[in-house]
């Protein structure tokens, strides 16, 4: 934290940012290169971003979608703004809007996969339970369960933190919703236990 309150970054993006270009050189990819480009490709990509000014989630894709807002981001500068996390990177600029990590409300990007999808394959109905064959979902680690901090700067620092980027009741909640699924073993979930 600054003197006045303002988070500073712990690290400059900009090793980040220079291994980013490093694989996109060595793939002979220039760095200008638009996410969306206009070509159409048979894997569709998507990130997830969180708009520092409304504190939504956005998703910068590789594709367009009728009626969905395109937000003309490099590769470059998509990757690091799914990597934004405050307190770690500074946000990203893409054109006029300013970008932090896509962590925050979407640490399990499950219902952001979820939405995208129906999007994209069924968006009249929003009904994509009956086109999915098997739906796998892979976690980043099991924090395990944690009481409140007491002090202020605990609360701030570490609970905040950890209630912004939970991924367990995320996961509890699209299983509830996929209950089929899950039953007839055609939804997995793939995560770290606690302490391993």
């Amino acid at each position: 934290m600054r003197f006045k309150g303002r988070t500073q970054a712990r690290f400059d993006s900009t090793k980040l940012e220079n291994a980013i270009k490093e694989v996109m050189f060595k793939r002979n990819i220039p760095e200008t290169e638009l996410l969306n480009d206009g070509t159409k490709r048979g894997c569709r990509v998507f990130v997830c971003a969180t708009d520092r000014y409304t504190k939504k989630i956005v998703r910068l894709r590789s594709y367009k979608l009728p009626d969905q807002p395109g937000i003309p981001a490099t590769i470059c500068q998509a990757a690091l703004a799914t990597s934004a996390a405050t307190t770690f990177f500074d946000p990203v600029s893409i054109d006029d809007r300013s970008f932090a990590y896509g962590a925050f409300g979407a640490n399990n990007p499950v219902n952001e996969v979820e939405g995208e999808a129906s999007n994209i394959w069924c968006p009249d109905t929003g009904d994509l339970k009956p086109l999915v064959k098997c739906f796998i979902s892979i976690g980043t680690g099991n924090p395990g369960i944690k009481p409140f901090k007491d002090s202020l700067f605990g609360l701030l620092s570490k609970t905040m933190v950890e209630i912004a980027t939970e991924t367990e009741n995320t996961e509890a909640e699209f299983i509830a919703r996929w209950r089929g699924h899950y039953d007839a073993n055609r939804y997995f979930r793939f995560n770290v236990e606690q302490g391993l």
